[in-house]
């Protein structure tokens, strides 16, 4: 298949006919998008296959920045005072009903 749209126009009254190129074929142009994006694919594959230890390959962590560290120490202390405060809120709760 050439991947090519050709139409034929015709006239029922004189027989006249005109066969129309109408340019490349809407399933060519995506199959040939399709068969880019998958060597594209393969490529990375393979380069990730080669070079198992490139920077877009993995990403280790060696050592906690300072700011991730305080981020979890704020959490910490948030999740904390929200423990305190669901359990006064239980004991309050407790008292006004009994």
């Amino acid at each position: 298949m050439t991947g090519t749209m050709w139409a034929t126009y015709s006239c029922s009254r004189c027989g006249w006919f005109e066969n129309v190129n109408e340019g490349t074929a809407t399933w060519k142009v995506l199959h040939d998008h399709n068969e880019a994006q998958e060597a594209e694919e393969a490529g990375k594959r393979r380069a990730a296959q080669n070079d198992p230890v490139s920077p877009n390959s993995a990403v280790i962590v060696t050592e906690l920045a300072p700011a991730t560290t305080l981020v979890r120490q704020l959490w910490r202390i948030g999740t904390v005072v929200v423990l305190v405060l669901l359990a006064f809120f239980v004991y309050v709760l407790v008292q006004i009903l009994l």
